[in-house]
Protein backbone atom coordinates (compact mmCIF):
# COMPACT_ATOMS: atom_id res chain seq x y z
CA UNK A 1 0.00 0.00 0.00
CA UNK A 2 2.93 2.50 0.62
CA UNK A 3 4.41 2.03 -2.88
CA UNK A 4 0.87 2.81 -4.36
CA UNK A 5 0.93 6.14 -2.32
CA UNK A 6 4.52 6.80 -3.11
CA UNK A 7 5.01 7.39 0.84
CA UNK A 8 7.20 6.24 3.19
CA UNK A 9 6.16 3.54 5.66
CA UNK A 10 6.72 5.59 8.61
CA UNK A 11 4.19 8.60 7.08
CA UNK A 12 1.84 5.99 5.62
CA UNK A 13 1.32 3.91 9.47
CA UNK A 14 3.17 5.96 12.02
CA UNK A 15 5.24 3.04 12.41
CA UNK A 16 8.95 4.02 12.81
CA UNK A 17 11.52 1.23 11.40
CA UNK A 18 13.24 -0.38 13.64
CA UNK A 19 16.45 -2.69 14.28
CA UNK A 20 19.79 -2.58 12.88
CA UNK A 21 20.12 1.02 14.06
CA UNK A 22 17.28 1.77 11.41
CA UNK A 23 15.90 5.17 10.66
CA UNK A 24 13.48 6.82 8.29
CA UNK A 25 15.29 9.85 7.98
CA UNK A 26 16.34 9.61 4.77
CA UNK A 27 12.76 8.20 3.62
CA UNK A 28 11.21 11.29 5.16
CA UNK A 29 13.64 13.63 3.23
CA UNK A 30 13.40 12.06 -0.43
CA UNK A 31 8.94 12.08 -0.02
CA UNK A 32 9.57 15.98 0.88
CA UNK A 33 11.54 16.74 -2.14
CA UNK A 34 9.27 14.38 -4.22
CA UNK A 35 6.70 16.98 -2.94
CA UNK A 36 8.58 19.93 -3.74
CA UNK A 37 9.45 18.38 -7.13
CA UNK A 38 5.75 17.63 -7.99
CA UNK A 39 5.21 21.11 -6.69
CA UNK A 40 7.12 22.66 -9.00
CA UNK A 41 6.26 20.96 -11.82
CA UNK A 42 2.83 20.76 -11.20
CA UNK A 43 1.58 24.09 -9.29
CA UNK A 44 4.04 27.01 -10.94
CA UNK A 45 2.64 27.10 -14.25
CA UNK A 46 -0.90 27.49 -13.18
CA UNK A 47 -0.76 29.54 -9.52
CA UNK A 48 1.96 32.09 -11.62
CA UNK A 49 -1.15 32.41 -14.72
CA UNK A 50 -3.54 32.86 -11.93
CA UNK A 51 -1.23 35.24 -10.21
CA UNK A 52 -0.61 37.29 -13.39
CA UNK A 53 -4.68 37.93 -13.65
CA UNK A 54 -4.93 38.79 -10.42
CA UNK A 55 -2.34 41.55 -11.25
CA UNK A 56 -3.82 42.35 -14.18
CA UNK A 57 -7.34 42.78 -12.72
CA UNK A 58 -6.24 45.01 -9.60
CA UNK A 59 -3.29 47.04 -11.30
CA UNK A 60 -3.67 46.58 -15.13
CA UNK A 61 -0.44 45.17 -15.61
CA UNK A 62 2.19 42.53 -14.24
CA UNK A 63 4.81 43.56 -11.71
CA UNK A 64 7.44 41.08 -11.97
CA UNK A 65 8.69 41.73 -8.66
CA UNK A 66 5.99 39.81 -7.18
CA UNK A 67 6.81 36.26 -6.72
CA UNK A 68 5.80 32.92 -4.75
CA UNK A 69 8.08 30.15 -3.59
CA UNK A 70 7.02 27.07 -1.83
CA UNK A 71 7.85 26.55 2.01
CA UNK A 72 10.08 23.19 2.66
CA UNK A 73 8.64 20.27 4.35
CA UNK A 74 11.67 19.46 5.64
CA UNK A 75 12.69 21.14 9.03
CA UNK A 76 15.62 20.51 11.13
CA UNK A 77 15.20 18.82 14.74
CA UNK A 78 15.97 21.35 17.90
CA UNK A 79 19.47 19.72 18.54
CA UNK A 80 20.49 20.15 15.25
CA UNK A 81 19.63 23.94 15.37
CA UNK A 82 21.78 24.58 17.80
CA UNK A 83 24.64 23.02 16.35
CA UNK A 84 24.22 24.83 13.14
CA UNK A 85 24.23 28.39 15.36
CA UNK A 86 27.03 27.30 17.21
CA UNK A 87 28.97 26.25 13.95
CA UNK A 88 28.07 29.63 12.23
CA UNK A 89 29.20 31.76 15.62
CA UNK A 90 32.13 29.24 15.51
CA UNK A 91 32.91 30.81 11.76
CA UNK A 92 32.05 33.93 12.68
CA UNK A 93 34.72 34.41 15.37
CA UNK A 94 37.33 33.02 12.91
CA UNK A 95 36.53 35.60 10.42
CA UNK A 96 36.55 38.34 12.70
CA UNK A 97 40.13 37.45 14.32
CA UNK A 98 41.56 36.83 10.91
CA UNK A 99 39.99 40.31 9.62
CA UNK A 100 38.23 38.39 7.12
CA UNK A 101 34.71 40.48 8.31
CA UNK A 102 34.00 42.56 11.07
CA UNK A 103 31.85 42.51 14.18
CA UNK A 104 29.39 44.90 12.46
CA UNK A 105 29.15 42.56 9.48
CA UNK A 106 29.12 39.65 11.34
CA UNK A 107 26.11 40.75 13.56
CA UNK A 108 24.56 42.22 10.09
CA UNK A 109 24.33 38.97 8.79
CA UNK A 110 23.39 37.40 12.44
CA UNK A 111 19.86 40.09 12.06
CA UNK A 112 19.19 39.19 8.99
CA UNK A 113 18.89 35.29 9.10
CA UNK A 114 15.18 34.37 9.40
CA UNK A 115 16.70 31.05 11.69
CA UNK A 116 18.82 32.87 14.22
CA UNK A 117 16.99 33.88 17.37
CA UNK A 118 18.75 37.07 17.02
CA UNK A 119 16.29 37.43 13.67
CA UNK A 120 15.62 41.48 13.64
CA UNK A 121 17.88 42.16 16.09
CA UNK A 122 19.54 45.77 15.13
CA UNK A 123 22.97 45.74 13.36
CA UNK A 124 24.29 48.49 16.03
CA UNK A 125 24.43 46.99 19.26
CA UNK A 126 22.99 49.58 21.84
CA UNK A 127 25.16 50.42 24.64
CA UNK A 128 24.04 52.18 28.01
CA UNK A 129 26.58 55.25 27.59
CA UNK A 130 24.80 56.08 24.67
CA UNK A 131 21.87 56.41 26.15
CA UNK A 132 20.46 60.05 26.67
CA UNK A 133 19.00 58.98 29.59
CA UNK A 134 21.47 57.43 31.65
CA UNK A 135 23.52 58.19 34.28
CA UNK A 136 26.60 59.03 32.99
CA UNK A 137 24.79 61.12 30.21
CA UNK A 138 23.48 63.37 32.33
CA UNK A 139 26.50 64.36 34.44
CA UNK A 140 27.87 65.06 31.37
CA UNK A 141 25.63 67.61 30.69
CA UNK A 142 24.84 69.49 33.71
CA UNK A 143 27.45 72.22 34.25
CA UNK A 144 28.43 73.26 37.89
CA UNK A 145 26.77 75.77 39.96
CA UNK A 146 28.73 79.57 39.85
Amino acid sequence: MCSVAQEPLVKFTGITPSGLNASAQGEIRVFYDRIHAFQENVFRTPLTTILHMVMLSLWGEVDADITFSFRSLWQMDEATQVEMQKTRADIDARNIRSGIVTPHEARTRTAQDLHSPYDGISPTPHRPDQDTGSRSAALKTVSPAS
